[in-house]
């Protein structure tokens, strides 16, 4: 990293400080906070999509994309509503995606979520995913799966969710965060 510009003043104890020496203190400051933010004016790209209408999933039918309908927060306009079932990277960098499935009812069977990036075929755009076999005893259930990627400007990010349980099983909408996907930049 270069020298800032102005540079930076120094002080000495008993003498006048000066107009120009704050103002180039001050513009040093700012030109750190500018740099500790990696570029960005306002906030990094951070986005939460989240469910508040129930979507329903069949049975053994394989991976369905979950289906988003608002966003909590969406600094990089990341989810657009005529894209519902994605996330499209605005800002090149490394994130941190975790996507959240939620079930209404226990049920007996295996269910699942998944994460993939620039398509939807298994392995190729698989990113991640979580499974989980339930005795039926456990009244509604999550899924959550992580994943830290490295994202180029324009790649897409799909959560999908699947289940077995024998009939179709609509997700839960009754709580703050819902079945969603959640992706904020970390670094370059």
């Amino acid at each position: 990293m270069t020298a800032p510009t102005p540079p930076i003043p120094s002080f000495t104890d008993g003498t006048i400080v000066h107009q120009s020496d704050l103002n180039a203190l001050g513009s040093n400051l700012t030109n750190l906070y500018n740099f500790c933010q990696g570029g960005f004016r306002t906030q990094r790209p951070f986005v939460i999509a989240n469910q508040t209408v129930a979507q329903n999933i069949a049975s053994g039918a394989g991976i369905s994309l979950l289906s988003l309908n608002t966003t909590i927060v969406n600094t990089d306009n990341m989810w657009v509503p005529s894209q519902p079932t994605q996330l499209t990277v605005n800002t090149a960098g490394v994130y941190l995606v975790i996507a959240q499935v939620v079930w209404t009812n226990s049920f007996t069977g295996y269910r699942g979520i998944v994460l993939f990036v620039n398509g939807t075929t298994v392995p190729t755009n698989f990113i991640s995913g979580q499974n989980y076999y339930d005795n039926g005893l456990v009244s509604g259930s999550q899924q959550v799966c992580v994943a830290a990627y490295r994202f180029a400007a324009g790649a897409t990010i799909y959560p999908g969710c699947l289940q077995g349980s024998g009939i179709t099983q609509p997700t839960d909408v009754v709580q703050s965060l819902n079945s969603s996907i959640t992706a904020v930049y970390l670094s370059s």
